[in-house]
């Protein structure tokens, strides 16, 4: 028997130990999560009404914090301050927003350095491989393998 064998003998065994570990896994998972199901359903109908008012109060939550975010933006422009109080501030940022294709061309004759070239490998790789390679091009041989799920003998 050589090494190869050695080894994939090896990995036969581990396997079947592994799937018969995973199948008990599997068992003991499937009733926690119905034991968890029924705790979850247990506590929602035990609680349904605090539900309910936490539910409420988190939507007239959020409705006051955007109606308290609109306002305060409302008086920045009618006031240009950007501090109301203590806890209370605008941030103005701004965004450049433009066609990709007008900024790489007023780049091109106006900053040089902002316009990058890329190579679309896919097609230079097929195109230099039907023209022929060129002299700079070196071929590179990797190794993959491939071992099957289950074993046929």
């Amino acid at each position: 028997m050589n090494i190869v064998e050695i080894n994939k003998d090896t990995l036969r065994t581990r396997r079947v130990a592994i799937e018969s570990l995973a199948t008990e896994m599997k068992a003991k998972e499937d009733i926690f999560a119905a034991e968890a199901a029924a705790r979850r359903l247990e506590f929602e109908q035990s609680n349904a009404e605090l539900i309910s008012e936490f539910n409420q109060a988190n939507n007239l939550l959020k409705t006051a914090e955007s109606g308290l975010r609109e306002s305060l933006i409302d008086w920045h422009k009618e006031t240009g301050e950007k501090t109301f109080d203590k806890d209370l501030q605008v941030r103005v940022s701004q965004k450049l927003e433009y066609p990709e294709a007008d900024a790489i061309a007023w780049s091109k004759e106006n900053c040089k350095a902002a316009v990058v070239e890329a190579i679309n490998r896919k097609a230079f790789e097929a195109t230099a491989e039907v023209v022929g390679l060129p002299a700079f091009v070196t071929v590179k041989e990797t190794f993959t393998t491939a071992i099957a799920k289950s074993f046929t003998s």
